[in-house]
C-alpha cells in the first residue's frame, strides 16, 4: 500500500500546491544535505554554561563586567587545518586579512541574513559593499556587514585572529543577547589551522538564538561553508603563486 498516494495524488490535482510544496522542500532538501557534507569535513565543537573569565579566556574583548555567573553562554567552533605547503607564503596577518575579505565579501552578498541585515544594521549599508570589504584592514574599530564591530585584532607570522563585536542596533535592548565572531589562523605542527567561533551571552533566564535548534542549524551551515571557501581561497593563491 502507498501511504503517500493520498497526499500526492491531491499535489498532482492541484499544480499551485504541488509548486508551493517544492519550493519549500527543495531548499531544506538541499540545505540539508550541504549541511551533511560540510559535517564530514570540518571538524566542530559546541560548549555552554556559565560565563566566566576561565570560560572565555581566549576572547579578551569579552566585557569584564558580564563575567562571574550572572550570565550563561554557549560557543560554537568550527575549524580545518591544511598542510603548511598548501598557504601561500605570506605571514599570518596578512592570511587572516584577505580571509576575511573573501568571506565577509560572500557573507555580504551572498547570504538572505545580509539582505535584512542592510536594513537595520546600525553599521550601515555602505558596510555590505564589495568594494568597502575589499579595502578593509580590519583595524578596531572598523566594521563590515552592517553589525560586526572589530573590538579586537591580533596579528604575527605565526598567525592572527580578529574579534567582532556583534552590535545589532544603535542602543543595546535590555535584555538581549550579545556576543562575539572570532575569526582566525594559526599554525600548528607544520599545519595552518583555521577556525570560525561564535560564543553568546545573556542574561540567565534569558534564551540565545543559538540555543535554538533551527537557528543553529542554520548558522552551522553557514559557518562551515564559509571556513571552507576561505580555506579553498587561501589554497588558490597558492597556486598562483606556483605559476608564476
Amino acid at each position: 500500500m502507498n501511504v503517500l498516494k493520498p497526499f500526492t495524488s491531491r499535489l498532482t490535482a492541484h499544480p499551485k500546491l504541488l509548486v508551493s510544496a517544492l519550493a519549500v522542500a527543495a531548499p531544506i532538501a538541499y540545505l540539508t544535505y550541504l549541511h551533511n557534507s560540510l559535517s564530514k569535513t570540518t571538524s566542530h565543537v559546541r560548549s555552554s554554561g556559565p560565563l566566566t573569565r576561565a570560560a572565555v579566556a581566549d576572547i579578551s574583548s569579552v566585557p569584564v563586567s558580564v563575567l562571574g555567573g550572572d550570565y550563561k553562554m554557549v560557543r560554537d567552533r568550527a575549524w580545518k587545518r591544511v598542510p603548511k605547503e598548501e598557504m601561500p607564503e605570506l605571514g599570518g596577518e596578512e592570511m587572516v586579512k584577505l580571509y576575511l575579505r573573501e568571506t565577509m565579501g560572500l557573507f555580504a552578498r551572498r547570504f538572505p541574513q545580509a539582505y535584512l541585515l542592510r536594513v537595520v544594521a546600525p553599521g550601515g549599508a555602505k558596510t555590505f559593499e564589495k568594494e568597502y570589504i575589499e579595502k578593509c584592514e580590519f583595524a578596531e574599530g572598523e566594521v563590515v556587514a552592517g553589525v560586526y564591530k572589530v573590538a579586537k585584532k591580533e596579528g604575527a607570522k605565526e598567525g592572527g585572529k580578529v574579534e567582532f563585536e556583534m552590535v545589532m542596533a544603535a542602543e543595546k535592548r535590555e535584555g538581549a543577547a550579545e556576543g562575539r565572531l572570532v575569526i582566525g589562523g594559526r599554525e600548528v605542527d607544520g599545519e595552518w589551522e583555521w577556525w570560525s567561533e561564535t560564543v553568546m551571552w545573556i542574561e540567565e533566564g534569558g534564551k540565545m538564538p543559538l540555543e535554538k535548534k533551527g537557528v543553529r542549524w542554520l548558522h552551522e551551515v553557514a559557518a562551515w561553508w564559509l571556513l571552507g571557501r576561505g580555506v579553498g581561497y587561501l589554497k588558490g593563491l597558492k597556486e598562483a603563486e606556483k605559476a608564476q
